[in-house]
């Protein structure tokens, strides 16, 4: 195993684990789990140390965590707000990521082919092309058809959640986008193999 890991948030760790924050936050606490704090406030947990822990416990070591790496994430949303606001949170998840933006589905797909996502967070509703068919696009190339897609939207009918995900998306969020809710699904993906 590589030693120069990022260190994992609880987040991530309860991701890995199938168990909420809090959770995470008790083995902290009662000495079962090793972590440091930051200046913030905010634990973080070494990677040596979270297999140890897994080993320790019995747990499954997922096979994400060993080869990790900086990952790519793209925004697609035609409102710059909604842009800052989550480059504003992923910013408090993991300042290692590395994050671009796109306000419609035509600068999408120039960015999907220079930047090399890994995660894309997609809003249906744009000009021009929507998530829809920017989701369809990239599930139908054999060399994006991995990325994985977090869609979000402001138009919470049945009907658009079905179709985005019948369209590839692994997921769609609700906005205004609730930021716990933002972090645990970006974790969930980004380190949790596609089945």
């Amino acid at each position: 195993m590589r030693k120069d890991l990022r260190p994992l948030s609880t987040g991530e760790a309860a991701v890995f684990c199938h168990v909420s924050q809090v959770a995470i936050y008790k083995w902290i606490k009662e000495g079962k789990l090793k972590a440091y704090k930051t200046p913030g406030n905010h634990h973080r947990i070494q990677v040596v140390d979270f297999v140890k822990f897994l080993e320790r416990y019995g747990m499954p070591i997922p096979e994400g965590l060993l080869t990790q790496s900086k990952k790519r994430i793209l925004i697609v949303d035609d409102e710059p707000g909604v842009i800052g606001l989550i480059t504003r949170i992923l910013g408090s998840i993991d300042e290692d990521y590395e994050v671009t933006s796109a306000l419609d589905g035509y600068g999408a797909g120039e960015k999907v082919i220079s930047f090399h996502p890994d995660l894309i967070i997609l809003d249906l509703r744009m000009p021009g092309m929507d998530g829809f068919e920017v989701c369809q696009r990239i599930r139908a190339n054999p060399e994006t058809k991995k990325i994985k897609i977090l869609a979000i939207t402001g138009y919470a009918e049945v009907g658009n959640i079905r179709k985005i995900i019948e369209s590839g998306a692994e997921h769609c969020l609700v906005k205004p986008i609730l930021e716990e809710e933002l972090k645990t699904w970006v974790a969930k993906l980004l380190y949790i193999r596609r089945r």
